[in-house]
């Protein structure tokens, strides 16, 4: 395989693994130095309210423990999957509030910038990582199938 190939493939997975870092930390601890009022806006929605008092620990817990996964290299697989997996759940509770609930049905969990977006580009937003996701992902798996010829190989000569 074409060694700047490899190298692009290689920075698409640094890239977005240091995006999601950078999301879900954010993510996370602002659901946890906020929990009183992150719970209380989950508890608002018709969907979570059963699950509301676990759901606001498991969330944020959940973001960081990603964010640790993405940080270790010999863990970052992993990051990259359940990013993959938390923002395709979190893209389609954001879809159904967006484009089923009326406007008072809504709540909103999020905080900082993403609280100032509105339903539908926090869709977009959410889809555009969710891509992002499964291209590492997917870079990443192939990467791993791909046998380990050496670094001697990769010269561009």
């Amino acid at each position: 395989m074409n060694a700047t190939f490899l190298s692009m493939k290689n920075a698409v997975i640094e890239i977005v693994s240091y995006l999601f870092i950078l999301l879900f930390f954010y993510t996370g601890v602002m659901k946890l130095t906020d929990h009183r009022n992150f719970y209380f806006v989950m508890d608002k929605s018709h969907l979570l309210y059963r699950f509301a008092a676990i759901l606001a620990w498991v969330i944020p817990i959940l973001e960081l423990a990603i964010v640790a996964c993405l940080v270790v290299p010999k863990w970052r697989r992993v990051g990259l999957y359940a990013s993959f997996i938390l923002m395709s759940v979190f893209t389609i509770y954001v879809a159904y509030n967006a484009f089923f609930l009326t406007h008072a049905e809504r709540p909103c969990t999020c905080g900082g910038i993403i609280e100032q977006m509105n339903w539908q580009q926090h869709v977009v937003f959410n889809a555009c990582f969710t891509g992002l996701a499964l291209c590492a992902v997917l870079f990443n798996k192939k990467r791993a199938q791909a046998p380990d010829t050496g670094t001697a190989n990769l010269s561009l000569s």
